[in-house]
């Protein structure tokens, strides 16, 4: 048996949510708890453009030209589940580790905001986490937003904390 590519905390499960499948956890969990080691393979954007729906969705970008994730779908685990949301309660601790933002109650979904992890190429989805931050549309570049910089300080992917500190500089 091959081992897995990611880790994630014993409380977490996969349910139905709001946006298909989303990760869930059935204990109350601690502000700064890791709660997922992210995994899988590091493929350049080009790469994962390459992928056939729903792989090319499951990626999380790391650098400005790469990302970490499945190739195949006997490699899809319950890590490739975390949404978006405009109001998360996870952010990243390094390039592959998810964390606590604050105090999360049982049964809660775990959500992360995309402009912690992604920049570079033109993207853009409609938002449907409908919070009452909701930005509608989530972009590539909205991790240049300096109301999200503040939020989310300390919780972005590493390659986008460095730019941050290079554009107030």
């Amino acid at each position: 048996m091959k081992p897995p590519l990611s880790w994630h905390h014993r409380a977490l499960y996969v349910a139905e949510s709001s946006s298909g499948q989303g990760v869930f956890t059935k204990e109350a969990l601690a502000k700064d708890i890791v709660i997922a080691r992210l995994g899988g393979h590091v493929m350049t954007l080009e790469q994962e453009q390459q992928l056939p729906p729903p792989l090319c969705d499951y990626p999380h970008q790391i650098d400005d030209d790469f990302v970490l994730g499945p190739c195949c779908e006997s490699e899809v685990g319950l890590t490739d589940y975390f949404n978006h949301s405009c109001m998360p309660n996870i952010g990243f601790r390094g390039q592959i580790s998810l964390v606590t933002m604050k105090r999360i109650a049982s049964n809660s979904e775990l959500t992360f905001d995309y402009a912690m992890c992604i920049s570079g190429e033109p993207y853009e989805i409609d938002c449907t986490c409908g919070r009452r931050r909701c930005r509608s549309k989530i972009t590539a570049d909205d991790w240049r937003n300096p109301v999200l910089q503040k939020r989310y300080s300390g919780y972005f992917q590493p390659y986008l904390a460095a730019k941050i500190t290079r554009l107030k500089d």
